[in-house]
């Protein structure tokens, strides 16, 4: 704890905050006794040093616990995802509390999609910035795909209306950012943009894609 106040300290934060995310690290992170102190203060230092970006430290511990445990990374590249993740955020009109938040909510699903998970919510947060769609919104637009069936007849529903060529079984086979990536092209090449759609079309793909 000494040796941690001594390094936030050179950062501008407080003892009580460096000794909050010490504590955390051991509550939010599985095994966490079982690891070497190095590790605990280095993921504590990281969870000191985004607070001063508005990141929460809960957040960021629970979100250091999903990288570990799930995508099995280890602590410094868990850290630089996490710093990555939040130093994003202001391109995309969103705190960084919100960011990192959002993707701790969007990884307990995108964990199924395993390492290209991470980087599948990079591309989401990219497309978000571009479309003003939320993520989280985005996700459950593609999740329907994740199921033969479904897919199957949300893609022919939007072939036969659009005139787009969506394939399902392709689709199955992406991860959410490029289903994503897909859905806009293919609507983009049949419809012209929703500058050129028919009101019935626009009020259609916002039914279709819920």
């Amino acid at each position: 704890m000494t040796e941690l106040n001594a390094e936030t300290s050179k950062f501008g934060i407080l003892m009580s905050e460096s000794n909050k995310a010490l504590g955390a690290v051991y509550t939010n992170i599985s095994g966490m006794n079982l690891e070497s102190k190095e590790l605990a203060k280095s993921l504590a230092l990281t969870a000191s040093q985004l607070t001063k970006l508005g990141v929460s430290i809960d957040v960021t511990t629970k979100n250091q616990n999903l990288l570990m445990k799930s995508f099995k990374m280890s602590g410094p590249v868990a850290d630089r995802t996490l710093k990555d993740i939040a130093g994003s955020a202001k391109d995309l009109g969103l705190t960084a509390d919100q960011m990192s938040s959002q993707f701790g909510d969007a990884m307990g699903y995108l964990a199924s999609f395993g390492n290209e998970g991470v980087q599948s919510f990079k591309d989401l947060a990219a497309q978000a910035g571009v479309t003003g769609v939320a993520i989280s919104k985005m996700l459950d637009m593609t999740k329907s795909f994740d199921k033969f069936s479904d897919g199957a007849k949300k893609a022919a529903q939007l072939n036969s209306v659009l005139g787009t060529s969506l394939s399902s079984m392709a689709l199955m086979t992406m991860n959410p950012a490029q289903r994503m990536a897909e859905l806009r092209s293919q609507i983009q090449m049949a419809t012209g943009g929703v500058n050129n759609m028919t009101q019935a079309q626009k009020l259609f793909i916002a039914e279709a894609m819920g």
